[in-house]
């Protein structure tokens, strides 16, 4: 996975829905973003570059545009 969105031509499409869930939490989790879903806390604590901010409050209103257009692709 990785951190920059700019590379999202070598990411492949996602085969179920559990990667569209994974995929559509990425601007959150570059944030620090705690998942309180088990299965994303332990995907994502794998990532070199996650690094957990319990201070961080999810806020789509805070994201760039491109990563609203992001989180569209994968719903």
């Amino acid at each position: 996975m990785p951190f920059n969105y700019y590379q999202s031509d070598n990411i492949p499409e996602p085969k179920n829905d559990y990667e569209k869930k994974v995929y559509r939490n990425l601007p959150f989790a570059r944030r620090g973003y705690v998942f309180k879903s088990k299965a994303l806390k332990n995907f994502y604590e794998k990532i070199d570059w996650y690094i957990p901010n319990p201070n961080y409050v999810p806020d789509l209103a805070t994201l760039h545009p491109l990563e609203i257009s992001w989180i569209e692709k994968y719903k």
